[in-house]
């Protein structure tokens, strides 16, 4: 009953009592619409989506991983959170394993998605899955945090290449369910509860917090700018030196806006790696197009969070600042996805190729609508409410869109995306509110 409780607190410092119940609903429609699905997937003689079902499994999957092994920064306890739920006179322990309950649940909220898409193949396996990776879900951002960067980001790959492996029928994958092998439920179950035995040993509450401590140490890379140059130079140097990478919306830490800042390279690399394996294996083409996706949203929600307005607005007008600022990130996205774009065209995959040389540019349109009708918060305290929903959906869903049209389109929707470009380049008044409420809103 304990852990209950303090599991219900954390989940209501994230999720508004509105959000809570839409989430709980949408999860009871996707189990009843999975019910119905795994009895179809026993009566019928066989299933012509078996194929693009699994396709869409083990990208949904991957995005997942990626998200939660990658940055698990947004997914720890919040500092808003830290000065409630760290004065409940528990034991550490309980604590602690009372907020990965409420990882958990939310988790079993964000994954229920899952169900719809194994039903049809898995039919009430489809369930054990659901679980499995809800609670492997709650543990890899603790055991990703206590790793170095360069090992997270390894750990991540090499979990990312396993979890592959099943679209190319791999028995040993433990996704290779979907190809009707049983003993991969065990694979499943077995790294399931590794991640958390190595979550859980000597777990200790601060595990659970991301501190940032005063360093002594002096920098080795200094960023020197030129008084000489020109504010987009200058903007483009420091942007090429540090790649900024977080989210507006945390779903397990609140509602805190955290950013990871980290050299280019350590992006570049994994980059140009996915663009030799797209290469080779011409068929991961889609799912590389939607770990772009990921970057671009990534990078495009940490746009402006850190930036000093009230510097910014007296060296010159805020229309004339969002021009430099969001040209020098779109110059900066293109260097990461050069090795993606150039790989299209060597493969013959032209139209994933020209794809990924018009997507970077959405990310002006998704930047713009986040700092016009998303401010970030003065107070740095936030709940997941649906209003907040409904504004990351009207940036990201027009975004989609243009992703699946490139495909067939290119010409049509670069044209869609230069009208949005000039529009939030050209338009005086909408920075002027943009950056008002950036100052003056109380969300």
């Amino acid at each position: 009953m304990k852990l209950f409780k303090i599991a219900w607190l954390k989940i209501r410092s994230t999720y508004s009592l509105p959000l809570l119940i839409l989430s709980l609903i949408i999860l009871v429609f996707y189990i009843f619409i999975g019910i119905g699905e795994s009895e179809l997937a026993y009566t019928s003689a066989h299933v012509s989506s078996i194929l693009p079902l699994k396709t869409a499994v083990i990208e949904l999957l991957s995005i997942y991983l990626f998200s939660y092994s990658v940055l698990p920064t947004n997914r720890i306890v919040s500092k808003s959170d830290q000065d409630f739920l760290f004065m409940i006179p528990v034991d550490e322990k309980e604590l602690a394993i009372g907020i990965i309950c409420s990882y958990l649940i939310i988790n079993m909220l964000l994954v229920g998605i899952l169900i719809i898409f194994t039903a049809p193949i898995l039919g009430f396996g489809s369930f054990a899955l659901f679980l499995l990776f809800s609670i492997l879900l709650s543990f890899i951002p603790i055991f990703s945090l206590r790793l170095k960067t360069l090992y997270r980001v390894l750990f991540t790959l090499l979990l990312l290449i396993w979890f592959i492996s099943a679209y190319f029928n791999f028995p040993y994958s433990p996704l290779s369910m979907l190809d009707n092998y049983t003993p991969s439920y065990f694979i499943l179950l077995g790294l399931t509860l590794a991640i958390a035995f190595l979550s859980l040993n000597k777990l200790n509450i601060y595990d659970l917090v991301k501190v940032n401590y005063q360093s002594s140490r002096t920098i080795k890379n200094p960023i020197i700018f030129s008084p000489s140059s020109s504010p987009f130079l200058t903007m483009l140097k420091k942007n090429i030196n540090l790649i900024e990478l977080g989210g507006r919306v945390s779903q397990i830490a609140g509602g805190q806006y955290l950013i990871a800042r980290i050299k280019i390279y350590y992006v570049l690399i994994p980059m140009i790696v996915i663009a030799v394996l797209a290469y080779l294996f011409p068929q991961l083409s889609f799912l590389i197009l939607v770990v772009e996706f990921i970057l671009l949203l990534n990078y495009a929600q940490a746009s402006f969070i850190n930036e000093p307005l009230w510097l910014n607005l007296s060296i010159m007008p805020p229309s004339k600042f969002a021009r430099n600022y969001l040209l020098s990130k779109t110059l900066t996205l293109y260097i990461l996805f050069i090795p993606l774009i150039i790989s299209g065209f060597v493969s013959g995959n032209i139209s994933f190729a020209i794809a990924s040389l018009e997507f970077p540019l959405t990310f002006i349109y998704i930047s713009s609508i986040l700092a016009r009708f998303y401010p970030v918060p003065q107070s740095g305290v936030q709940i997941l409410n649906v209003r907040r929903m409904i504004f990351t959906l009207i940036g990201t869903i027009p975004v989609l869109v243009i992703l699946f049209l490139s495909l067939l389109f290119p010409l049509f929707t670069f044209v869609i995306i230069v009208i949005l470009v000039s529009y939030f380049f050209l338009n005086k008044r909408f920075w002027e509110k943009a950056f008002e409420n950036a100052i003056s809103s109380p969300y």
